[in-house]
């Protein structure tokens, strides 16, 4: 959705921002704070998909 300017090492690098060594995520809040660093459509389409459904990815 970013056409290659915000990909898997971006996010990491941004939670990492986030969380860092010494502060642990939310397991319940995870999915929203990714959809909220990144596009709304990836919990509607990826994590409704392929994490919490039962869709393979292709």
């Amino acid at each position: 959705m970013s056409n290659g300017k915000y990909g898997t090492q971006e996010l990491m690098r941004d939670l990492g921002k986030e969380y860092g060594m010494n502060k642990a995520f939310l397991d319940d809040e995870l999915f929203d704070k990714i959809t909220a660093m990144t596009y709304p459509e990836i919990k509607k389409i990826f994590f409704h998909n392929y994490v919490e459904g039962n869709k393979s990815i292709p």
